[in-house]
């Protein structure tokens, strides 16, 4: 089991009016009075990234760091802008009965455009029904990995969903994919479902995260408390029992704060909140916004 396990407090977004400025805004404002430091902005597959951009550059103003959904189709072109206010982008990579649910050649190209454009990615693995063939995961892997190793951007790769009814030795080939991606990501968090941590404690004892859990934003007190998230409880109930503590952390996790792996804007965002107790994970300051390496 973890030393600690961590998790990313997070009001979800969604917005498909013509005119969402002024509603981002105030949204953005009843956030960080509440102390709840980021938005989850959710996307409908096809919507352009100019809607994406518009929201985490109001936001961000406002010292909410944002996470936009991304999807596989999406275009690259918009990564340049994004990144300037967004401070992460996060992706699902889902399988159904053995077979992908997207396009390998759009996935690569996004891995690509986000790594070329500094966009910190976090990328969750789901799959429902049958797992795929052991070769074609591994292919997967093999050309994901061009990318991942080049540009060192996957901050988070999670076990998002498996299987209903998953017996032991379904989950023994689960956690064999998940460290096949780890390992082409080599700077990346091991991170896992709350749910799944909860549920079987075999999978557990392969992540230390949580990702983005989804609070109310509309509670009163502040939001730094563990116990808000309805997907945390039980996880939260269980590492009590076994005494380990869950910890909230910023959207960018600190080995990517540290190297700098955000815009300037985005880095005015951060220290509105670095310096509280709460994420004391991230006293070590750049010296410097570009990679050392």
């Amino acid at each position: 089991m973890p030393a600690q396990l961590s998790y990313v407090p997070v009001a979800e977004y969604r917005t498909d009016k013509p005119e969402f400025v002024e509603e981002t805004r105030e949204f953005a404002r009843h956030l960080f009075d509440r102390e709840v430091p980021a938005c989850f902005f959710r996307r409908n597959q096809g919507q352009d990234l100019h809607r994406a951009i518009l929201v985490a550059k109001e936001c961000n103003s406002r010292g909410i760091l944002t996470v936009v959904e991304l999807h596989p189709d999406d275009p690259v072109l918009p990564f340049r802008n994004l990144s300037e206010w967004a401070v992460s982008g996060t992706m699902d990579l889902q399988w159904v009965d053995g077979s992908p649910a997207f396009n390998l050649e759009n996935v690569l190209e996004l891995l690509d455009g986000a790594g070329r454009h500094r966009l910190v990615l976090d990328l969750n693995l789901r799959f429902t029904g049958s797992l795929p063939d052991e070769k074609d995961f591994k292919t997967f892997v093999r050309k994901a990995g061009k990318w991942t190793k080049k540009y060192s951007h996957v901050q988070s790769v999670k076990l998002a969903g498996i299987p209903d009814n998953t017996d032991e030795s379904t989950r023994e080939i689960l956690a064999g994919y998940y460290t096949w991606l780890l390992e082409v990501s080599r700077w990346s968090m091991r991170s896992i479902s709350a749910s799944i941590w909860s549920e079987h404690r075999d999978l557990g004892s392969i992540a230390s995260d949580f990702g983005s859990i989804a609070i109310d934003p509309e509670l009163d007190e502040p939001l730094i408390a563990v116990q808000k998230g309805v997907d945390l409880a039980g996880a939260v109930k269980l590492a009590k029992e076994m005494a380990v503590p869950v910890v909230a952390r910023l959207p960018i996790i600190p080995r990517f704060y540290s190297r700098g792996w955000y815009a300037f804007e985005v880095g005015k965002a951060l220290d509105a909140w670095i310096d509280r107790s709460a994420f004391s994970d991230y006293r070590n300051r750049p010296g410097w916004l570009e990679d050392p390496r």
